[in-house]
């Protein structure tokens, strides 16, 4: 099984068994089998925009950003102790969710499977890609849901 860890600041309408639960059923829909840990951490709205402008050139806050790990090897030892990072804006997500009239909680698992699909390797650049990836995300929230 996927092992998830946490930090920052989970919102309350939002237990770390449900944090687990998304994310361990993001990566079951790729049917990939990451190794290492997965690193949810919630952070404010200007940490995350930081995170933004500095790692990918966007001066502006985002709701999700997915950091990928590489599992390099030293004598064939796994040196990466973690597949990659969420960092999830949950100010953000809570504003995104009142636009859409979406429930916050909803909102929350739906941004923590989007970006756990994203460090399976998922993307959506292209248009094929993004309508395979937000399928599989809303099917996987279904689920979960």
């Amino acid at each position: 099984m996927t092992e998830v860890e946490t930090f920052g600041r989970r919102p309350a309408v939002l237990t770390k068994r449900q944090v687990v639960r998304a994310v361990v059923s993001a990566v079951a829909a790729t049917r990939r089998k990451p190794e290492g840990a997965i690193v949810v951490v919630f952070v404010s709205g200007p940490t995350i925009r930081k995170l933004n402008r500095e790692h990918r050139g966007k001066d502006q806050t985002t709701d999700v950003l997915s950091f990928a790990l590489v599992d390099f090897r030293v004598d064939h030892k796994r040196t990466s102790l973690r597949a990659g990072d969420l960092f999830i804006a949950p100010s953000y997500v809570k504003q995104d969710a009142l636009k859409a009239g979406e429930d916050f909680k909803t909102q929350l698992i739906r941004v923590i499977v989007h970006g756990t699909l994203h460090l399976m390797g998922l993307d959506h650049v292209k248009p094929a890609e993004e309508k395979r990836m937000f399928a599989l995300q809303e099917r996987t929230l279904k689920k979960i849901l």
